[in-house]
């Protein structure tokens, strides 16, 4: 019925409208939603637009901090490239002066061989001079026999004129009754007689003494003369030694701290030591390592590869500690000094590498090896370079030939290194290497000058040296010494020599007085007419012969110093040729001590040098950090 039916509808239409509310609802949120996108959208356009102004702004002010960045890079840029143009005319100059010091090191070579050949003729003419001397030896022991003869004869001359003195004298007392003046005369003849006998007799140790001191003249002037050759030889000798011990002290390679690291290097290591004084150190700590190692002495040809080979760069400036707290501890002194990130870094090792050093094995046959090149006495410093610098690994050649030659070995299995633990093989003249990978063989060069920093290892001859500048100087005294006291007996012999000779004048003159005064008596009583009683012809005869005996042995060994003399010039002349020697070995010296003062100069003003690269490498590393920060 139409009742149920409008019931009907106002059900379905409750149903209706029921159903119609959680749409009415759904439209609602769909329009706020819409709003909210609508509104979003417009805030999106203004981030849009936000982004795009803050975009600009940050590149306005990041352009300009770029730019101000390129002109700081530009002023650094052209300040490096001064600093190394710098570094480069200091490294051309290190490789000058490293080139004069080899043309020195020859020419001290070629010095010192001339020298021995001068000391070897000079000893020479010195063997040729005794062989001079031996016929003057001769004559002389000759002359020794003819004085004793002279002696003789002088005491029978002495006996004659006794035996006519007594026979006058008898004579004379038994004239009584001769006139006064025959007895007179007689006297007068008696006491010339006596007098004359007396001067004779003087004469004889005169001319003796004037002839011992001529000779001791003459032997002492050439000892004399030798003598003062070989004091000025010794005083050479002596400044030859002292000289090599310099230039050894200047070539030992304890000698420079700053050689590794610079200065600032000095100022850690000073530090370092005054810590270690004070015993703030907990274990042992080093540095720089260089300063340890040295070149061994005959291996000087390798000492530049050798350093080139210890990898790597920077090793030989590193100080080292055994713990934590020490480093630390250095770590802090290297910002007080104002060490750089690459100035004077510091490592740590194992405490059990300071008890000894490790044992490394014999180079390859016909090779040498980094280890056997250098050395050191410091297990800690020589540990580390193992460790680190793989030094038990580095083959070291003349050549690239001698270095394939000796230790490359190519096979089907590709390329490898003969030698144990060798990895890499370094060759003179530039420092390149090679080494093998995988079976196959790389050659990598090296693009920059060697030099050495590392001194050869010269402890032992200097020690020597300086033994020997001891017994030099002990020589060197010694000599002088007798030197002086043959001067001083020189001196003395030649003031006798010239006092006897007045005192032989004046014996003589004398005696040509009394011969005379005595010729005059005897004409006189050959006139007087009293007969002669007694008669002493023969006694006087024999007084004559006596004194002709005399002047015999006189006159022979008159000739015998005449032979002598007539020998002296050839000695003479030999003594001059040594003398002309030494005056060319003294030039030698002279020239090798010359040399060897340059050398030692030389080898100072490149230690100056090298300190000079190793600062303009420092100022080249903060400029390229400045750079990169």
């Amino acid at each position: 019925n139409i009742h149920d039916t409008i019931i009907d509808q106002e059900n379905s239409m409750t149903r209706a409208e029921e159903g119609l509310n959680p749409a009415i609802e759904r439209c609602r949120k769909l329009e706020q939603e819409w709003n909210a996108f609508q509104e979003l959208d417009k805030l999106e356009a203004d981030v849009a637009q936000a982004r795009a102004l803050y975009g600009w702004a940050l590149y306005s002010e990041k352009k300009c901090e770029v730019e101000d960045l390129e002109r700081k890079n530009e002023k650094f840029t052209k300040t490096l490239e001064k600093r190394k143009a710098e570094l480069k005319k200091a490294e051309e100059s290190l490789n000058t002066e490293d080139d004069q010091e080899e043309k020195l090191k020859a020419e001290l070579l070629e010095l010192g061989e001339e020298a021995n050949q001068a000391a070897q003729n000079k000893t020479n003419l010195e063997n040729e001079l005794r062989d001079l001397n031996k016929p003057i030896r001769v004559k002389e022991r000759e002359r020794s026999v003819v004085l004793k003869e002279l002696d003789n004869a002088k005491r029978g001359h002495k006996s004659a004129i006794r035996r006519l003195e007594k026979e006058r004298a008898e004579i004379l007392a038994n004239k009584e009754g001769s006139a006064e003046a025959e007895r007179v005369r007689i006297r007068q003849i008696a006491d010339l007689e006596r007098q004359l006998v007396q001067l004779k007799e003087r004469i004889e140790p005169v001319e003796n003494e004037v002839n011992r001191h001529l000779q001791d003249y003459n032997e002492l002037k050439p000892q004399a003369e030798d003598k003062l050759t070989s004091v000025k030889q010794t005083e050479n000798q002596y400044r030859a030694v002292e000289s090599n011990v310099r230039s050894l002290q200047s070539e030992d390679g304890s000698a420079d701290i700053a050689k590794f690291g610079g200065n600032k290097c000095v100022k850690l290591h000073a530090k370092v030591a005054q810590l270690e004084r004070a015993r703030k150190f907990k274990g042992a700590v080093i540095g720089p390592v260089g300063k340890y190692i040295k070149v061994v002495e005959g291996k000087e040809k390798y000492a530049k590869l050798a350093e080139t080979a210890i990898g790597p760069p920077g090793s030989l400036d590193k100080f080292v500690v055994t713990n934590q707290d020490d480093l630390k501890l250095l770590q802090r002194l290297r910002r007080e000094v104002g060490c750089g990130a690459r100035d004077c870094n510091v490592s740590r090792i194992s405490e059990k590498a300071v008890r000894s050093k490790y044992a490394t094995p014999a180079p390859p046959p016909g090779v040498e090896t980094v280890t056997s090149v250098l050395s050191s006495d410091n297990a800690m410093a020589w540990n580390f370079l193992i460790d680190s610098g793989n030094i038990d690994q580095s083959a070291l050649c003349d050549s690239k030939d001698d270095s394939e030659s000796a230790l490359l070995v190519s096979d089907n299995r590709g390329a490898s290194i003969r030698g144990g633990k060798v990895k890499k093989v370094f060759f003179l003249p530039d420092g390149d290497h090679w080494e093998t990978k995988g079976g196959l063989k790389t050659m990598i060069s090296n693009d920059r000058k060697m030099i050495q920093t590392i001194g050869t290892d010269r402890r032992e001859a200097i020690r020597l040296a300086k033994e020997d500048l001891r017994a030099v100087a002990d020589e060197l005294k010694r000599a002088k010494q007798e030197s002086k006291g043959l001067e001083d007996a020189l001196y003395d012999a030649k003031v006798r020599w010239n006092q006897s000779q007045k005192e032989n004048k004046k014996i003589l003159t004398g005696i040509k007085k009394a011969e005379d005064t005595l010729e005059q008596l005897k004409a006189e009583a050959d006139e007087s007419e009293q007969p002669q009683e007694n008669d002493t012809t023969d006694l006087e005869m024999d007084v004559q012969e006596k004194e002709t005996e005399v002047t015999s042995c006189k006159n022979r060994e008159a000739a015998l110093l005449q032979e002598i003399e007539s020998l002296r010039p050839a000695v003479d002349e030999k003594r001059a040729e040594i003398d002309e020697v030494a005056a060319r070995n003294q030039k030698v010296m002279d020239d090798l001590n010359a040399a060897e003062q340059k050398l030692e100069g030389i080898i100072r003003g490149n230690s100056r040098r090298v300190q000079n690269v190793e600062k303009a490498r420092a100022k080249i590393d903060q400029f390229e950090r400045d750079v990169e920060g």
